[in-house]
C-alpha cells in the first residue's frame, strides 16, 4: 500500500513536472520572442528615421542644385552678352579707317 502511494506521488511529480517545465519553456520563448520583436520594432523605427532624414537631405541638395544652375545659367547669358557686345564694338583699328 505505501509502495503503492508513493509510486502515485513519483507518478504526479513527473506530471507536474512535466507539465511546469513545457510551460515554463513556452513562456522563455513567447518572452524571447516578445523581446525580438520588440528590437526589430527598434530597428524598424530607426531605419525609418534614417530614410526620411536622407530623402530631406537630398531634397535639400536638390533644391541647392537648382539654384546654382540658376545663378550660373545668369552668368553664363551675362558672360555671352559681354562677348557679343565686345565682338559688336568697332575696334581701335576700325576706328582708325
Amino acid at each position: 500500500m505505501v509502495v503503492c502511494v508513493a509510486i502515485q506521488l513519483v507518478e504526479k511529480f513527473n506530471t507536474v513536472r512535466n507539465i511546469t517545465i513545457a510551460s515554463w519553456k513556452r513562456q522563455f520563448a513567447i518572452q524571447l520572442s516578445l523581446g525580438e520583436q520588440k528590437n526589430a520594432v527598434e530597428l524598424l523605427r530607426h531605419v525609418h528615421e534614417q530614410l526620411i532624414q536622407t530623402v530631406e537631405e537630398v531634397r535639400s541638395i536638390h533644391r541647392n542644385g537648382m539654384q546654382q544652375r540658376r545663378e550660373a545659367e545668369g552668368e553664363l547669358a551675362r558672360l555671352r552678352d559681354d562677348v557679343q557686345k565686345r565682338l559688336a564694338a568697332p575696334t581701335q583699328a576700325d576706328q582708325g579707317r
